[in-house]
């Protein structure tokens, strides 16, 4: 049996025995539990959905909210750690379609796995629109988001990006970035469409980059989407909110 498909059956078997022995299991989506639940073939109410949220650190400048969009150029930002999820390539590819739109300019931060790829993918394309910045303690990444103009979620074409809404989109709206990510069952359960994020296809570069242009020429909207989602952050999403709907998973077992 060739190793990978070793490590794989061996994983398999890890996570199914994990979850047959728990009493509860703990997601971060509905779209999750249902994978899990198909996966593993185990019944649905011993899951429960708690959402990830973001550290408090992650809080709104009001001098970064009257900035944006602002200023001459608007920053298309990204901050991760380069896994597949994220999609990089979909992004730089986004970024090459809008290379002669002089107003916008993209923002890479972080390393990770598919770094070296997508590097050298953005020096093949000879793109002058495309900023790459290395990791920064996570204290000073605050001070970094609140540059950008439009924050970039997750594209990338693997069933997990079906299932999750990462931490980077709850750190966006915390801050009252607005959002553009992929249009995906998990991201529907909470969010809504042009209201409180902008959704696109994902692994689709012309869909990121039409979404990016809607956004860059309609200021009134961006600024709306960052609103509804910065409410949509306090009422649902904030660390009170999280911990409220833990402490009342914990009485339930």
């Amino acid at each position: 049996m060739p190793f990978k498909l070793l490590k794989y059956a061996f994983l398999y078997c890890l996570d199914y025995f994990e979850c047959l022995l728990s009493d509860k299991i703990v997601l971060d989506t509905n779209t999750h539990i249902k994978y899990f639940n198909i996966k593993f073939n185990l019944r649905k109410n011993k899951f429960r959905r708690i959402l990830v949220g973001a550290e408090p650190i992650f809080s709104i400048s009001n001098n970064a909210v009257k900035r944006r969009g602002n200023g001459e150029k608007i920053k298309v930002g990204f901050w991760g750690t380069y896994i597949p999820l994220h999609g990089i390539e979909f992004i730089i590819k986004a970024a090459d379609d809008l290379k002669d739109d002089k107003r916008i300019i993209f923002s890479l931060l972080g390393r990770g796995q598919t770094y070296k790829k997508n590097f050298e993918l953005a020096k093949s394309l000879k793109l002058n629109n495309l900023e790459f910045y290395d990791l920064i303690p996570l204290n000073e990444l605050p001070h970094f988001i609140s540059k950008y103009d439009i924050a970039l979620g997750i594209f990338g074409k693997g069933e997990k990006t079906l299932c999750v809404i990462p931490n980077k989109i709850f750190e966006a709206i915390q801050m009252k970035v607005p959002i553009i990510t992929s249009n995906t069952p998990a991201i529907n359960e909470l969010f809504t469409h042009r209201k409180n994020i902008f959704l696109c296809e994902r692994a689709d570069p012309k869909s990121i980059s039409e979404g990016i242009l809607e956004l860059v020429n309609n200021k009134e909207l961006r600024m709306e989407i960052a609103d509804n989602a910065f409410q949509l952050y306090k009422e649902k999403t904030c660390l009170r909110c999280i911990t409220k709907d833990l402490a009342r998973f914990f009485l339930e077992i």
